[in-house]
């Protein structure tokens, strides 16, 4: 049966709906895959991929997106990405009618797989510059699949997809019909942090290279043979068994030849190469997550607090980001598929939390005044809690039970 437009199943209550997907609304299907070939960076590549990018007559981001994908295997910079990502796909959340109370059922309907993959397709566009995303048939409420649309293939500047990798003049359009009821573009209005952090990943990976280069001649002693025997035969012995005695780096000589390895004496490769790395390290973790602390060690508890707070104020930022996107965009295309969230808001749980040792101290002093009710530490804690039949009249007795009982827990 269709009603407004849409074909609607059976439903288990009256408010879940099953909106099926015709294949021709997927844009995702339209385009032509092929492979993106990898190839070696360096600044000079990653600059041209700028230039096509910034093109005034036609901008494409190929290019800059296989820099970025190479980037991305930096361990360093994948981690400070995945540290803000995580944060806000493990925070909590609910959705909130208009008196602002919580609605448990809908609530239900993001706590699944699909606003996990949603969100975390969002944040990936604050790092890659944009994100579109196709969503597949609602069923019960829920979308059966979440995707990015592979960003090589779009063209942000205009609101396009190419069908083929390499055809910038044959566009879909994201923005009409029918691609556009099914899809969510996310754009940073820039070429991403990424971006940013390209130039830092590149002199790290080269230097990294060219310190296990340095290691691989320089860090086993080179093994030397010499010998006043012109015989073939003889030399070619002394050759083998030079040869098969390790990995590191041989030469036959004669007794008047010499061999040298000339080094710079005033800095040590080591120091050299490993200062390069660290100052990489430590520009890409000031972009990403505003500080260096939370990522590498920290000299002082209070600096180390400063940095958090720092980061905090960058997970203060993507929860906007995200419940703005979630309410401005992604809840109206739910309602206008015939889910029931019309007058609702997405909100995260900004209250502030306290561990369970900190709530255990506050208690404890408590306990030092006042008597508290068995049931509220079993509820609390889950631990079993009563009061002692010997000394039922004392007030202070389940204080006592209290703290014998649970501190070996939290201690």
């Amino acid at each position: 049966m269709e009603l407004f437009g849409f074909e609607i199943g059976r439903a288990k209550t009256l408010d879940n709906v099953v909106v099926k997907q015709k294949e021709v609304e997927r844009i995702i299907e339209r385009i032509t895959r092929s492979q993106l070939q990898r190839s070696k960076q360096d600044i000079g590549i990653w600059r041209s991929a700028i230039n096509q990018s910034e093109s005034a007559m036609n901008p494409k981001r190929t290019e800059l997106i296989k820099t970025f994908k190479d980037v991305v295997l930096d361990a360093h910079l994948s981690s400070l990405i995945q540290t803000r990502i995580l944060k806000v796909v493990g925070h909590d959340f609910s959705v909130v009618d208009s008196d602002g109370e919580i609605d448990i059922e809908k609530t239900k309907l993001f706590r699944d797989e699909w606003f996990e993959k949603f969100v975390n397709i969002s944040m990936e566009s604050i790092f890659w510059g944009y994100s579109l995303i196709q969503f597949g048939a609602l069923v019960d409420d829920k979308f059966e699949s979440v995707e990015s649309v592979p960003r090589e293939y779009i063209i942000p500047e205009k609101r396009g997809v190419m069908k083929r990798m390499s055809d910038s003049n044959n566009l879909i359009y994201f923005d009409e019909k029918p691609f556009k009821q099914w899809l969510i573009f996310l754009d940073s209005n820039g070429l991403g942090l990424l971006n940013k952090a390209t130039p830092h990943a590149i002199w790290k990976k080269n230097a990294v290279g060219s310190w296990a280069e340095y290691v691989e001649k320089y860090g086993q002693p080179t093994r030397v043979g010499k010998t006043h025997s012109s015989n073939k035969a003889n030399r070619e012995n002394l050759e083998s068994m030079l040869a098969n005695m390790g990995s590191n780096g041989w030469a036959v000589f004669d007794n008047d030849d010499e061999l040298q390895f000339l080094e710079t004496s005033k800095t040590d490769a080591h120091s050299v190469f490993n200062e390069m790395v660290s100052l990489c390290n430590s520009e890409m973790s000031k972009l990403i997550v505003g500080q260096t602390m939370t990522s590498d060690n920290g000299s002082s508890r209070s600096q180390a607090t400063v940095h958090e707070n720092i980061l905090n104020d960058y997970f203060k930022h993507d929860l906007m980001y995200i419940s703005n996107i979630v309410n401005n965009k992604l809840i109206p295309l739910m309602v206008d598929k015939g889910v029931a969230l019309e007058g609702f808001t997405f909100e995260w749980d900004t209250s502030e939390k306290m561990s369970i040792s900190q709530q255990f101290a506050i208690d404890n002093e408590l306990l030092k005044t006042y008597t508290i009710q068995p049931e509220y530490f079993i509820e609390k804690y889950g631990v079993p809690v009563e009061t002692k039949q010997n000394d039922i009249n004392d007030p202070t007795a389940t204080n006592v039970y209290f703290k014998n009982s649970i501190s070996k827990y939290y201690e």
